[in-house]
């Protein structure tokens, strides 16, 4: 009797079976690790750029400080947001392209991941702040009770600003941007188109920044803070000494006669390089606490004052006579009681120019000398 030890064809037909369906099950095993390993990355990348977008925005919002959160229209979901440094970034949402950035950081949405409804607004608190909230809210098919989208919530007050040196200015508009203040060089000036009257009163808050202990040259001529555009009677002109032996002294001159002669008053400090506001007024200045008493006006006339800058008897033209490195934090003229000029710090949206605006009369002064003024 024979004994066969092959394998029927049923028995071929289980086990290769049997084979199958375990391969079966371990493919589908593999395939589901590998949907949950690739779920778990896109979670994690998901939460990755929502943690690093809001902790972007939050950190300029703490650290620079916003003046002001508008729109900016284009794209449809813009917002600028300008600092107290004069910097601007925006937060721009383009549903079509599923892309959301900020400043230069982008989030980009795969073709599982979607916007949903978009909430922007701004609030006033009780205490008269503004509140901007920005809810923008980003889901994924594969995990739909998941919101990795962006939620701010900011208070500020684009009212009255203190800036990092403690100066509060006012935001002109929006077509400029405030600034804590502009510098110049030695090559602007300014004039404002505005004479002077019997009752004029200026306040110049202003830092010499330049260590001029260091100038060594015997003739720097004059640094001139307010000067005029013609020689004229009863117009003056206030300057800081500039020679190495005068200058910590500020000189007032007012002139007597069409021929140039005048009067001079002036006034030694221990420093000038510190941050101090100039007033002048009614025959008086006052810098740094001390009042030097000095000739006064007796009438109106038409020579304009010029901020930096004075009319030049040689070449007979106005010219800056800053020999010194300036910060300019505002300006302000006022007749008698009444504010007529109101200049502070502020750079154009639409040219860069960096000047001084006006927020009485809505004029944007930039320089007339042979530079542009600086902000750095």
């Amino acid at each position: 009797m024979k004994n066969n030890k092959g394998f029927t064809l049923v028995e071929m037909l289980v086990s290769f079976t049997l084979s199958m369906i375990l391969v079966i099950i371990l493919f589908q095993l593999i395939i589901n690790l590998k949907d949950i390993y690739i779920s778990s990355g896109m979670k994690t990348e998901l939460l990755n750029k929502q943690y690093l977008m809001t902790n972007k925005i939050y950190t300029d919002l703490n650290e620079k400080k916003a003046i002001k959160i508008e729109n900016c229209a284009n794209p449809i979901v813009c917002i600028e947001f300008t600092f107290q440094d004069g910097s601007t970034k925006r937060l721009e949402l383009d549903e079509t392209n599923k892309t959301l950035a900020y400043d230069n950081y982008i989030i980009k949405l795969n073709n599982e991941s979607y916007f949903k409804a978009i909430s922007i607004n701004t609030n006033i608190s009780e205490s008269n702040k503004k509140i901007f909230n920005a809810n923008i809210p980003i889901y994924n098919d594969l995990f739909k009770d998941t919101n990795f989208g962006i939620n701010i919530v900011y208070p500020y007050n684009d009212i009255e600003t203190t800036n990092n040196y403690g100066y509060k200015y006012i935001p002109p508009t929006e077509s400029y941007i405030s600034l804590p203040y502009i510098k110049t060089n030695g090559n602007q000036y300014i004039n404002l188109n505005y004479a002077a009257k019997i009752n004029t009163e200026i306040r110049l808050d202003m830092e010499l920044i330049e260590n001029i202990n260091t100038q060594t040259d015997s003739n720097l001529g004059f640094y001139s803070i307010i000067g005029r555009d013609i020689i004229k009677d009863n117009s003056f002109t206030i300057n800081f000494g500039g020679s190495p032996t005068t200058y910590k002294r500020i000189y007032y001159w007012l002139d007597k006669t069409t021929n140039a002669g005048g009067t001079t008053y002036y006034q030694d400090y221990n420093d000038v390089t510190s941050r101090s506001t100039l007033i002048a007024k009614s025959g008086k200045i006052l810098y740094q606490n001390i009042e030097t008493t000095v000739a006064q006006k007796t009438e109106d006339n038409d020579s304009n004052i010029i901020l930096f800058g004075s009319y030049n008897t040689d070449t007979k033209k106005i010219e800056s006579f800053n020999k010194y490195d300036t910060k300019i934090y505002g300006f302000q003229i006022y007749e008698g009681d009444t504010l007529v000029m109101n200049l502070t710090p502020a750079k154009s949206r639409e040219t860069n120019k960096i000047g001084l605006y006006d927020t009485i009369t809505n004029n944007f002064y930039t320089s007339n000398g042979s530079s542009d003024f600086i902000y750095e």
